[in-house]
């Protein structure tokens, strides 16, 4: 499926923009029944360019659209001489585009929902997040080591330094792997995979994201999967955002809406807003569902765990939270009238905004004309993430993210100011 049409042009300054918007309304005024083009907001990458199309394809040639990408780059694209959570904890993908949307030079932005801030910039709404691919690390391997018929992380030799842009592989996998070592990698895929090939860089493999290397086309350079490395919040996923109230978006979006990704989406979510963390903090995060069985409802279970930088210390809960299909299902407890009504669906629109089990007040999520089923299918997932993480506080991980954030703070302010560059290639 391809859409009807679509066009590439570049962000990045007020003239290129002006002139992108002129070209697009001479392609809208070309005749009078020409579908409406769509300018969409997208980083430059290879991959999110690529997720963006994807996007495009699914919406199809008979949406009623045409479509201009307009492509750029963010703080976290233009920064790549050091670590991310040295940069900053929020925002680094996508402030740039949250502008563009605001000021109307874009209708609609295609993100990995990782790179979400939990909080939606005011005027801002994330309306729909598509079916999640797998959400599972993977290892890619030097071609000396493919070449030695080594498999996984076990089969390297001790000292072999692995790259990853990420605190929370780098912890959890130097704790299962202490003879290996593992070095921060940045830039983009096709750079990191340059990088990988390079001799003078020294690496032996790179922890990528499986998600990332199946919509390059890149299967075939995957070692192994890392079913022991629990994944980043939201990773897999892609997630559009618009501008709130803007209701042709939303409606033009709702058939790319996958619901459990949505709900998995609003309990991870929910977990990382509650420890306020952010990629200065290694949390790992896994959604598992089971079905309904006879008179039991599906239920949905998050498994998570956090750890100190250096992956000495481990914090580790799960707990799951029943998604009944009937408002008389829901498990005993107190309740207030206003939650009732909210749990059955009858609240006011007003009241369900208000609620603190509200995915729109607490994670930025505005799933679309809700009826009562969903109101409490998002409410629960809300209460399981912040359940799962007072169950990690309980445990003792508050002193373990606290250290995290002030390491990333302290070599923050040790480093000399961050100086954003076009076309910026890191460094080994």
């Amino acid at each position: 499926m391809q859409p009807a049409s679509v066009r590439t042009d570049s962000g990045g300054d007020s003239a290129s923009a002006s002139s992108a918007a002129g070209d697009a309304d001479s392609a809208a005024s070309v005749s009078a029944s020409a579908p409406p083009v769509v300018s969409v907001g997208s980083r430059r990458s290879e991959l999110a360019l690529r997720q963006t199309h994807e996007v495009l394809r699914q919406l199809g040639p008979d949406c009623g659209r045409q479509f201009r990408i307009v492509h750029m780059d963010t703080i976290g694209d233009q920064i790549l001489d050091r670590a991310l959570s040295h940069i900053g904890d929020k925002g680094l993908f996508t402030q740039e585009l949250d502008a563009a949307l605001l000021s109307g030079q874009v209708q609609l932005v295609v993100h990995s929902l990782k790179d979400l801030p939990t909080q939606c910039p005011d005027g801002l709404a994330v309306p729909c997040i598509l079916r999640r691919e797998l959400p599972r690390d993977a290892l890619v391997l030097h071609p000396r080591h493919v070449e030695a018929d080594v498999k996984d992380l076990a089969g390297l030799p001790p000292g072999s330094v692995i790259g990853t842009s990420s605190l929370r592989r780098s912890a959890q996998l130097s704790r299962a792997h202490p003879g290996l070592r593992f070095q921060s990698v940045r830039g983009n895929l096709g750079t990191r995979w340059r990088k990988l090939n390079a001799q003078e860089c020294g690496l032996d493999g790179l922890i990528l994201a499986e998600a990332g290397l199946v919509r390059m086309g890149w299967t075939d350079r995957i070692a192994c999967s890392l079913q022991h490395c629990l994944p980043a919040v939201g990773q897999g996923a892609l997630a559009v955002q618009c501008r709130d109230g803007d209701q042709d978006t939303v409606r033009l979006l709702r058939p790319l809406l996958h619901r459990d990704s949505f709900l998995e989406a609003v309990a991870e979510r929910s977990l990382l807003r509650a420890l306020d963390g952010g990629c200065s903090v290694p949390l790992g995060v896994r959604s598992v569902w089971s079905e309904a069985a006879g008179d039991a409802p599906r239920r949905l279970k998050l498994e998570a765990r956090v750890l100190s930088v250096d992956g000495t210390e481990v914090f580790e809960f799960e707990a799951d939270e029943a998604l009944t299909e009937d408002a008389g299902e829901e498990e005993a407890g107190p309740t207030s009238a206003k939650r009732r009504r909210q749990s059955a669906g009858e609240a006011t629109k007003a009241e369900a905004a208000e609620s603190p089990e509200s995915p729109e007040r607490f994670i930025g999520l505005h799933y679309p004309e809700p009826d009562g089923r969903d109101r409490r299918h998002l409410a629960a997932c809300v209460r399981l993430g912040r359940r799962v993480a007072d169950g990690l506080l309980a445990l003792g991980a508050g002193p373990v993210l606290a250290a995290a954030k002030a390491a990333a703070k302290s070599a923050a302010g040790k480093l000399a100011p961050p100086v954003p560059q076009a076309n910026a290639q890191p460094s080994c």
